[in-house]
């Protein structure tokens, strides 16, 4: 399901088409040092999934509705974040991030590939361009509610470096997913002309 959210809501994470070829040597080994730090907290994909899904529907409040678990409460239902779809889910999309730092390293390319795919995958679950800001503050508002006096200015540097690269990676697969759509919308549109025509 498609959700529109005015661009007020957004903040410093814009999406951003920017490459992610230069050089994040230093930024990747600040993060990936700093991710060792939220691993280290106990059940920390759960408890970070919470984190960052409250910091997402405290912003965009309607985002909740985007996802099956978000149906079956009212709006900002406090048991939401208890309920166990909503905990896998929440836990899941912290593994994404795991994984994502994992595979960081002198290259990108390979995590890169990855990105491409989900960001096409999520074009079909109705994700827009919009909603990659409005994550990748609640990432960061996350990582310093769980680092706190250890999430310095040079940490927040680094993981906004470094969500620009994901973003960018998944905004080329949204955008050729999006492309797809439409060419094959065109198509459907002119086959539907051309027999209108021989009838």
């Amino acid at each position: 399901r498609s959700l529109t959210i005015p661009l007020s809501t957004t903040t410093q994470l814009q999406p951003t088409r920017a490459s992610y070829t230069h050089s994040i040597t230093m930024s990747t080994e600040i993060v990936i040092n700093t991710w060792k730090d939220i691993q280290a907290i106990k059940n920390f994909k759960e408890v970070a999934g919470v984190i960052l899904f409250r910091k997402i529907f405290d912003t965009a409040p309607a985002a909740q509705y985007m996802f099956s678990f978000g149906e079956k409460f009212p709006l900002g239902a406090e048991e939401m974040y208890a309920d166990p779809e909503f905990l896998r889910h929440a836990s899941n999309v912290v593994n994404a991030v795991d994984r994502a730092v994992s595979m960081l390293g002198r290259s990108v390319r390979p995590l890169v590939a990855i990105l491409k795919a989900m960001g096409g995958r999520h074009h079909g679950y109705g994700v827009l361009p919009a909603h990659y800001p409005i994550v990748g503050d609640a990432l960061i508002g996350t990582l310093s509610d769980a680092l706190g006096e250890k999430f310095t200015d040079e940490v927040k540097a680094a993981w906004v470096e470094i969500y620009g690269v994901i973003s960018s990676a998944m905004l080329e697969g949204h955008d050729a997913a999006e492309a797809k759509v439409k060419a094959e919308e065109a198509k459907a549109m002119g086959d539907t002309k051309l027999s209108g025509e021989s009838n």
